[in-house]
């Protein structure tokens, strides 16, 4: 029995005093990175404040600057929290390959010891025990001996059984985080895209400080600019559009309410509404109504897919003052058609295959838009047409979507 005991110590020690300093720097480190992910998460929300209350005062010069700034402390921001969390799920993974380690010399211990236990009784207690079982007094401790060495096969295997099965959990939870690495690894990655966008627009914003000379006066007279572009715009694609015909067959499209769009933008703040708004009334849209929603997206905001599908074409060519600056154009393959104007940046190209929530580009102000937002579009896809648009302040042409007005659909009803 005295064999028993000292294997049973044997296989159940605990880990070493250097295994557990190091699981407890490494809680320590946990805990750090856990106290910096809730100082920048406070951080951020602070900054969206600042710009929720910019973006809802005049639009100035000024303020202009000030949002832009924000966002590029936003995105800074963003980006030490991607990397606090790829630090952190990283220390996790760490502690698991710990305990996993720690749980596969257990295994090999305990089967290692009972093996020597088993040699040991051989050697030991072979002859005693054969001895006993012939002599009657013995008989009763004899039969003793082999049931404490059943009941001690049972306890090992159960317990090699029971670290056998913490380690293949310790492994599942390992893969996981190893794939939340690579996920928030993708996910640094893009946030570096985007602080290199909003560096891009930020150099645009000092251009247009160098080109009023910081006058508001010259920036008010900018936007005034815009407005007249705007007008014209609108008038030449009521023109274009008074000329299609289109017969909306609601069998071809999704039904109203479906939901089966994502929100192109995080900020689901719409300033905009769709259709014969008391905005559009106000002679805004040449009483045609407006063909989209208009969303907050401070500039340098990411845009996202809202369904996969297409790209059936974009521009990049930004003519001053000019319908819809830069846009993107999707091809659902349901019926349904989306663009996405006034962008900053644009990450993707004509003909190519995009995935519901990927990025495809930056928000902006281009075009004839007066302050930074997206201007999201639904169309029946089979209204689409293409119009060639010459920019009455620059005289350059673009390409420009259009459509009979009755192939136009509130977004809404699909987000």
């Amino acid at each position: 029995m005295r064999l028993f005991i000292l294997f049973i110590a044997i296989l159940f020690s605990t880990a070493s005093v250097h295994a557990q300093e190091s699981a407890g720097s490494l809680r320590t480190k946990i805990q750090g990175n856990r106290g910096e992910i809730q100082k920048i998460e406070k951080e951020i929300k602070e900054y969206e404040k600042n710009l929720d209350e910019v973006l809802g005062k005049k639009k100035t010069l000024q303020n202009s600057i000030y949002t832009l700034d924000q966002s590029r402390k936003k995105t800074s921001a963003n980006i030490r929290l991607t990397e606090n969390k790829i630090s952190l799920t990283k220390r996790k993974i760490s502690s698991l390959v710990d305990n996993i380690t720690y749980h596969v010399n257990q295994i090999q211990s305990g089967t290692a010891g009972l093996a020597q236990a088993l040699r040991r009784m051989n050697e030991v207690e072979d002859n005693s025990f054969i001895e006993a079982l012939l002599q009657k007094n013995n008989m009763a401790s004899a039969w003793t001996a082999v049931e404490s060495l059943r009941q001690f096969q049972s306890v090992v295997g159960t317990r090699v059984k029971s670290l056998e099965q913490i380690k293949e959990d310790l492994s599942s939870s390992k893969e996981s985080k190893e794939e939340e690495t690579r996920r928030l690894s993708t996910e640094k990655d893009e946030l570096a895209s985007d602080k290199l966008v909003l560096d891009i627009n930020r150099n645009a914003k000092n251009k247009l400080l160098k080109t009023t000379k910081n006058q508001e006066s010259a920036y008010q007279k900018i936007l005034a600019d815009k407005r007249k572009s705007k007008q014209a715009f609108e008038a030449q694609m009521a023109a274009f559009e008074a000329q299609l015909e289109f017969i909306l067959n609601k069998d071809n499209i999704p039904k109203e309410g479906s939901a089966i769009f994502n929100w192109p933008v995080a900020s689901q703040y719409v300033t905009q509404y769709f259709g014969n708004t008391k905005f559009a009334n106000s002679g805004a849209y040449n009483g045609r109504g407006h063909n989209g929603i208009d969303l907050r997206a401070p500039i340098g905001t990411r845009v996202n897919a809202t369904l996969n599908g297409t790209v059936l074409d974009t521009n990049t060519k930004v003519a001053k003052h000019c319908q819809y600056g830069k846009w993107i154009l999707i091809d659902h393959n349901n019926g349904l058609t989306t663009l996405y104007a006034h962008l900053s940046n644009i990450s993707v190209s004509k003909g190519q295959a995009v995935a519901t929530g990927q990025r495809i580009g930056y928000s902006g102000d281009t075009g004839y838009a007066f302050g930074p937002h997206l201007h999201f579009t639904t169309y029946a896809s089979g209204a689409v047409k293409f119009k060639q648009y010459k920019c009455k302040s620059t005289g350059t042409v673009v390409k420009v979507p259009i459509s009979a007005y009755s192939g136009y659909l509130n977004p809404l009803d699909y987000l």
